[in-house]
């Protein structure tokens, strides 16, 4: 039985795209501030994820998320 893919209510970690956008800036700037180690990125040979918590701690904005009743810690 093929499963569906997680849902964003269910997901932990932000791809790189969705970071961006949800800065709204683009996917360079999202990958330069993984590389410098600005972004919480998680450890993930050869994907980058961004811990989606973290993320938006470190953004000082609220997780559209939270609003719904999703935990996300």
């Amino acid at each position: 039985m093929k499963q569906n893919p997680k849902t964003t209510s269910e997901k932990k970690a932000l791809t790189v795209q969705e970071a961006a956008s949800l800065l709204n800036v683009s996917t360079s700037y999202i990958y330069k501030l993984c590389r410098n180690r600005t972004l919480p990125v998680l450890n993930t040979p050869g994907i980058i994820r961004i811990d989606r918590v973290k993320f938006f701690k470190w953004t000082g904005v609220t997780d559209p998320l939270k609003n719904q009743g999703v935990k996300g810690e």
